[in-house]
């Protein structure tokens, strides 16, 4: 299928790819914290949210670079000129108006979280990431308080709960070795060594994630961990940062699969849509870059 050039464009901007990542954390967030298998669908306007707050922090992110885009990576939609200034600005402020209202129609614990994440995202594409082990942290950061809004669809209670709030600091940790390489895109740095650092990161997150669970059961955690192998075996750094980071950011959806499993249920149910999730992103990540 041929897309029009103005759609590319959006397309490319917001990282289609990365955007399937999104959703799985806050439903990893919303089952660990006890959420019932036949209220998941309170979780959706959540889901919509974490996807829209996401994409709002790419189209900032973008618009931060695009002095530095214009020089390391000009084919890119701004300073390509494909989408002018303005229209993503507009678009950025729509989308993360957008995501606050839906999460705040959930409950207000999330309506809080999604203020919180807007506000380390914002820190992040327009200040925090010009010092780069604080930048690092905050990118971290924000794609750990993407669980806590799946735990807060249960109120105050579930942002308290200990197996969510373990999942958020897990997922912390990976992304921010997942930063660590996506740093040094335009500016030439060693990668030696630091996809080590994110497997690490990777087990770390799940075993601090199962450690807090108390319904997990060892069958299904055997069949999780099972699915993270497989999905890890190709996962060779091959000196391309854009492709070594598009590939571990997809990496998140088994991953997000693997906990949910883990809970048992409906957790089986969301995992399978998770892992089919990650086949259409890895697809996707051969026509869109993800960094």
């Amino acid at each position: 299928m041929t897309l029009g050039p103005r759609i590319r464009a959006w397309l490319e901007l917001v990282r289609l790819p990365n955007l399937f990542t999104v959703p799985g954390d806050p439903l990893v967030g919303y089952l660990l914290a006890g959420g019932a298998g036949d209220g998941i669908l309170q979780v959706v306007p959540v889901l919509a949210a974490s996807v829209l707050l996401y994409a709002a922090g790419l189209i900032f992110n973008d618009i931060a670079d695009c002095a530095e885009d214009s020089r390391a990576r000009s084919k890119r939609p701004l300073p390509s000129g494909r989408i002018s200034k303005t229209a993503a600005w507009m678009a950025g402020a729509g989308t993360a108006l957008a995501g606050i209202v839906l999460a705040a129609w959930c409950s207000k614990a999330a309506g809080l979280v999604a203020c919180v994440l807007l506000v380390l995202v914002l820190l992040y594409d327009f200040a925090s990431r010009r010092i780069r082990p604080v930048g690092i942290v905050n990118m971290g950061v924000c794609r750990g308080a993407s669980i806590l809004l799946g735990t807060a669809c249960l109120g105050r209670g579930g942002l308290a709960n200990s197996a969510g709030v373990a999942a958020a600091v897990g997922l912390a940790l990976y992304i921010l070795a997942v930063s660590w390489i996506a740093i040094d895109e335009t500016r030439g740095g060693s990668q030696r060594c630091k996809p080590w650092l994110v497997w690490g990161a990777l087990v770390v997150w799940l075993t601090i994630a199962f450690a807090a669970m108390t319904t997990a059961s060892t069958i299904a955690i055997g069949m999780a961990l099972a699915v993270v192998v497989a999905a890890a075996w190709p996962g060779v750094m091959r000196g391309n940062v854009p492709a070594t980071v598009g590939f571990f950011v997809r990496l998140l959806l088994p991953a997000q699969a693997v906990l949910c499993a883990a809970v048992g249920g409906t957790g089986f149910v969301v995992a399978a849509v998770l892992l089919v999730l990650w086949q259409i992103s890895t697809l996707l990540g051969r026509r869109f870059y993800s960094s």
